[in-house]
């Protein structure tokens, strides 16, 4: 399975959880470690998209002589 990520990458999420370089890892150990890496990576992404969004929105607003609260 091909997955788009460096060796660095791949070492990093396994540090992140617990698995050191060079140890035995599971191929299914493997995937919840990738899985729950890339789930956080899109809890980010959504949260940076809706920041973004709320500041147009605000802008947008502004523009219209609309003051949104703060």
């Amino acid at each position: 399975m091909k997955l788009g990520l460096s060796e660095n990458e791949i070492n990093q999420i396994l540090e992140n959880n617990g698995i050191a370089k060079g140890d035995m890892v599971s191929a299914e150990n493997l995937r919840k470690a990738i899985s729950k890496a890339i789930e956080e990576n899109n809890k980010k992404i959504r949260e940076d998209i809706r920041q973004v969004i709320n500041e147009d929105t605000k802008k947008g607003l502004r523009k219209k002589g609309i003051v949104p609260p703060l």
